[in-house]
């Protein structure tokens, strides 16, 4: 089995005995009702086809004899440098965590998450952008209540770089037309009006004294961040 792969198992295991390390994903452990309103058959099934592809199990989680539950992901870091350029379909904006609902994909394979961010300001554009005051941005894994009462658990790995609900930040987003939603590309946590390291490879950094973002004002950040797609 594959040495990550493993990795994430045996964490999984030690965050479901009840360790008291609170990752920052534990909001994905959360058992919530299917709710599908206000996005269509469409989209839900291209949004589904992108999961299942990305994360999906060979066959439906929910059939009798899926263990869905115990199933978690590890995937390697993406070493961006500190200002990343953008990609013609990405985005930057500003904005808060406002909820969250897990998604069965109609395949039935794989479980997604939309996590409804209030946009407070666009930074920089993409043709791709949905268009309103939120962005669905959609990330792996989540725990649904089916109707008849069982927990269905997928691909929910600690995560310790996680988005949390209720906090604020700056979000580098890769937007899908198709779909109308967005995926995650890099993020900083917005604190006290500074920006803060949130994902691995700027943890590192911030450890070893390296980084030039941790505790920049967020008009600074912001600032840097545009010049830096002029080079």
């Amino acid at each position: 089995m594959h040495t990550r792969l493993v990795l994430a198992l045996l964490l999984l295991a030690g965050w479901s005995l009840g360790q008291t390390t609170i990752f920052k994903n534990a909001w994905q452990r959360t058992p919530m009702p299917p709710n599908n309103s206000g996005v269509s058959a469409t989209e839900l099934a291209i949004r589904g086809q992108h999961f299942d592809s990305f994360i999906g199990a060979p066959r439906p989680i929910d059939e009798p004899k899926a263990h869905a539950s115990s199933v978690g992901f590890s995937f390697e870091p993406v070493l961006q440098p500190e200002y990343p350029h953008l990609g013609p379909n990405q985005c930057i904006v500003v904005g808060r965590f406002a909820s969250f609902q897990p998604v069965l994909s109609p395949s039935h394979r794989s479980i997604y998450t939309v996590i409804r961010i209030a946009v407070e300001r666009t930074v920089m554009a993409s043709p791709q952008q949905p268009s309103g005051s939120s962005i669905d941005v959609i990330v792996p894994g989540g725990t649904l209540r089916l109707n008849s009462g069982k927990i269905l658990r997928y691909a929910v790995s600690p995560d310790e770089n996680a988005l949390q609900p209720h906090q604020r930040y700056v979000l580098m987003l890769t937007c899908h037309r198709r779909g109308h939603y967005c995926t995650l590309s890099d993020s900083w946590l917005i604190r006290k009006g500074s920006v803060w390291p949130n994902t691995a490879a700027d943890a590192v950094r911030l450890q070893q004294g390296t980084s030039r973002t941790a505790g920049n004002p967020l008009n600074l950040f912001l600032s840097a961040l545009k010049e830096k797609q002029q080079e």
